[in-house]
C-alpha cells in the first residue's frame, strides 16, 4: 500500500481559464512500482516524477449558465494511480482528488 502525505488537495479559488499545479508525494518504497497515472477527464493532466505525482488542472473557461447567478462552480477532479507490489506482483489502485472553486477571472469571492 502506498503511504501518501495527502490524497486530497484543495486549490481554493481559481480563475476561469487558469492553469493550476499541485503535487501528491508518497513515501519511497522499493517494493512499490507505479504502473500508470490517469486522470478522470481531459482538464486534468497527471505525471509521475520520482515519488511525486504532479498534476496540472486547467480550469474551465466559463461558469455554466445554471450557476452564473451563484458566480462560481465547485469542482472535484480525480487521478487514479495504478501500482504494483513487487514482492507479490499484485496490482492495486489509489485515487487522488483535487478540489477547487472556479470563479470568473479577476473576481475573488
Amino acid at each position: 500500500m502506498i503511504n501518501w502525505e495527502n490524497k486530497l488537495m484543495n486549490l481554493g479559488d481559481v480563475e476561469t481559464g487558469s492553469t493550476n499545479n499541485t503535487s501528491f508525494t508518497f513515501e519511497e518504497d522499493s517494493n512499490i512500482e507505479i504502473v500508470e497515472v490517469k486522470a478522470a477527464c481531459g482538464c486534468t493532466a497527471p505525471r509521475i516524477k520520482g515519488n511525486t505525482v504532479k498534476v496540472t488542472y486547467y480550469a474551465r473557461n466559463d461558469i455554466p449558465a445554471h450557476l452564473r447567478e451563484q458566480g462560481f462552480v465547485n469542482v472535484l477532479k480525480s487521478v487514479t494511480v495504478r501500482y504494483r507490489i513487487v514482492s507479490t506482483n499484485e496490482t492495486k489502485e489509489d485515487t487522488l482528488h483535487i478540489k477547487a472553486r472556479v470563479v470568473p477571472k479577476n473576481r475573488k469571492l
